[in-house]
């Protein structure tokens, strides 16, 4: 799983909603995309 991180204060700011969706995106790229279709990497069912 990914580090953990404090949340950012967003107050309407729209450069930190952009960095706070750029890093979900790239957690949701890492785990969901690059580790579920990597053939080293265990089923969880």
């Amino acid at each position: 799983m990914a580090d953990s991180k404090p949340l950012r204060t967003l107050d309407g700011d729209p450069v930190a909603v952009e960095a706070l969706l750029q890093d979900v995106f790239g957690i949701v790229v890492d785990e969901a995309i690059l580790k579920g279709t990597s053939a080293s990497e265990k089923v969880h069912i």
